[in-house]
């Protein structure tokens, strides 16, 4: 019966809908974050288990995503698809790949600019080894 009454009803719920379930991530996240200020005061172990780092990314784009569309910011996604689950803590990471975001945004300044956020599988060797690539800033530091 309201549905007959409000035409628009269905668009604003979906909307509202939208809105609510942000603000629940948000809180969510808010939680986490708290939980692991409190966990480093302790120092708590990491609670590894294994998850798609596809999926962590997503959720941390969607947190920062308005902010990031205020300051002119192109979020840009290169996610494989094919990726398997990796044995981490969630909570932990999606803190490392939020802190990763915002502190690109920051560094962009008022002109904003494109962050372009990619995943791969790569292989390391035995004794462990990881591709990090040089970044060097114009004052000549590496």
């Amino acid at each position: 019966m309201l549905r007959q009454r409000n035409p628009g009803w269905d668009e604003n719920w979906l909307i509202c809908d939208q809105a609510v379930k942000k603000i629940a991530r948000q809180a969510d996240r808010s939680r986490t974050i708290i939980r692991g200020l409190l966990d480093f005061a302790r120092q708590r172990a990491p609670n590894r288990q294994p998850a798609a780092v596809n999926k962590i990314l997503l959720d941390c784009v969607a947190l920062v995503e308005d902010q990031a569309q205020f300051q002119n910011i192109e979020l840009v996604k290169n996610l494989r698809d094919d990726l398997p689950p990796v044995i981490v803590d969630p909570a932990q990471m999606q803190q490392v790949f939020i802190n990763l975001i915002v502190n690109g945004m920051d560094a962009m300044g008022a002109e904003g600019g494109r962050i372009t956020i990619g995943t791969a599988q790569i292989n390391l060797s035995p004794v462990g080894m990881a591709q990090i690539k040089k970044a060097t800033c114009p004052k000549r530091h590496s």
